[in-house]
């Protein structure tokens, strides 16, 4: 309606007032001040009265030029959503004479002056809002914006880490990733795509020397756009070794025994009595609170790697009643 009342009775929106909206006005006349408006006809009610009679018809014929020299939109550009590398193309279709076109991207002028535009392949960088702008004789009609979309790529939400394996033994290397449409995954070793390795988990079920060393993942999404993890470096757990021997000696019935052993690595712990193991014992110190002679024995403590095992000396404990007596 800015358009129809600026011009003072542009019935047909095409940016001009010609001879098709003198005969539209003829049609829309109610006669004087009759405060009666038809549907459609605001476009020559110039005054805002509410109707079409001799006072707008002074606004619409200084508005006529009886020439028809509008240009207007019949279809504006389409949005899409497309997977980066696509080839994009938006079409703008014009009622009336052209005298220049410009597109823009962002509102930025962008090359390209016909009523097709074409993008791509197109990259991330092409997404956003294109818009025709279409030149006519009398003036300048603007398409709706069409919106660009390009489908993200993969996005790892866990980078595989860093791990240490056992010769001879199991690894896994794992990565979890979220994106667009079903993801496909490729490790590598050393660079190098690992044949049939396509999965979220990389199982190495029998490692040996030639597979240590750095891994990746490329993740692709459902555009084929491929997002490469970070390098993990698939290493050899060090050995573990016992560093401090438990120690035995003579305790007093009652008493309290402590024994402690430490390791050099990370491991686990189960303490012994006479070969047994201690149900709960699995510390790096061993305390008996309250010793009876049933508690009088040899200790020892087995500590457990990731790839080996270590057995501690044995610590005798001899439990006495310290008023002398055996």
């Amino acid at each position: 309606n800015s358009i129809r009342n600026s011009l003072g009775g542009d019935f047909d929106e095409d940016g001009d007032v010609d001879i098709n909206d003198y005969d539209s006005y003829f049609d829309c006349v109610q006669g004087p001040d009759t405060g009666l408006l038809s549907p459609g006809c605001d476009a020559f009610d110039h005054d805002a009265d509410s109707d079409v009679d001799l006072v707008d018809y002074g606004a619409f014929m200084r508005a006529f030029d009886g020439v028809d020299c509008g240009i207007s939109i019949l279809f504006s550009p389409l949005g899409a959503t497309v997977c980066a590398g696509t080839i994009v193309a938006f079409e703008v279709a014009v009622d009336g004479p052209i005298f220049g076109i410009q597109w823009t991207h962002d509102g930025v002028p962008i090359s390209g002056s016909q009523t097709i535009h074409t993008v791509g392949p197109v990259t991330h960088e092409d997404a956003g809002e294109y818009r025709a702008s279409v030149q006519g004789q009398c003036h300048v009609a603007h398409s709706d914006i069409a919106t660009l979309a390009i489908h993200p790529p993969a996005q790892i939400t866990v980078q595989p880490h860093t791990i240490g394996a056992c010769l001879n033994g199991p690894a896994e290397i794992s990565i979890e990733a979220t994106g667009f449409g079903s993801l496909s995954y490729q490790w590598q070793f050393e660079g190098v795509d690992i044949p049939d390795a396509t999965d979220p988990d990389l199982m190495l079920e029998n490692v040996t020397k030639s597979e240590l060393g750095n891994y990746r993942c490329l993740v692709s999404n459902g555009c084929r756009e491929v997002t490469v993890s970070e390098e993990t470096t698939l290493g050899i757990a060090p050995d573990i070794s016992i560093n401090r021997q438990p120690e035995g000696g003579d305790v007093c019935e009652g008493t309290a025994i402590a024994l402690f052993t430490g390791t050099d690595g990370v491991a686990s712990f189960q303490w012994f009595k006479d070969g047994e193991p201690i149900a709960g014992a699995n510390s790096v110190f061993l305390f008996v609170l309250s010793t009876t002679s049933e508690d009088s024995g040899v200790y020892h403590v087995e500590a457990e790697g990731a790839c080996n095992s270590d057995v501690s000396e044995g610590a005798v404990i001899n439990v006495i009643a310290c008023d002398g007596s055996p």
